[in-house]
């Protein structure tokens, strides 16, 4: 009988142990899972004219003075690129910490447009461009809220929501340059 209970306890237990591990490998955000986090890892191809294209803009703004208040409100905006994850060819492991990290700056980023928004008057392209940037944010936001609330789904659907939160991200990139390139010819031109 006591045999009979330690085989069955044992099954039990094994039974417990798979479905965990089965949970952690499939549903990797899971209240249920033993190891909360995903493995990103960027297509190179896309990555690398994504670092280009953050090379050439950061170039463009730490060519102007740095007293000058949009380079310095530029310069706070970049500092959501700084997030290793999201600006590496290599393989990165994204928990709840990194998405915490990266939903605090893209709030800060947030907060910067909307100063810049009331701060001063723009063109009407500016405004659109300006507009464009804090539509782009929001969306952005959005994604990183989605991927850090995900309890339900599966590593390929957080897998297909991180590379969105990239696509944002670039895109948000674009969004900054064409504003900030926008405003600097406008500011020039009523100069």
């Amino acid at each position: 009988m006591k045999k009979l209970n330690k085989r069955k306890l044992l099954i039990s237990v094994l039974v417990i142990v798979f479905v965990l591990i089965a949970i952690t490998w499939q549903f990797p955000f899971s209240t249920l899972s033993l190891h909360k986090q995903i493995r990103y890892n960027p297509d190179n191809i896309v990555m690398g004219q994504y670092l280009a294209n953050l090379d050439e803009f950061t170039q463009l703004y730490e060519d102007q003075p740095a007293d000058d208040y949009m380079t310095a409100q530029v310069q706070s905006l970049m500092k959501l690129y700084e997030l290793p994850w999201l600006n590496s060819k290599e393989t990165a492991q994204v928990d709840q910490d990194v998405l915490s990290n990266t939903l605090f700056k893209i709030q800060s980023n947030r907060k910067i447009v909307t100063e810049l928004i009331f701060r001063e008057e723009y063109d009407q392209t500016t405004k659109m461009y300006l507009q464009s940037l804090l539509e782009n944010i929001l969306r952005l936001e959005e994604e990183v809220i989605k991927l850090k609330h995900s309890q339900t789904f599966t590593k390929n659907q957080l897998k297909r929501v991180t590379g969105n939160v990239h696509g944002y991200l670039w895109s948000h990139l674009d969004a900054v340059k064409t504003f900030y390139t926008s405003y600097k010819s406008e500011y020039e031109y009523s100069n």
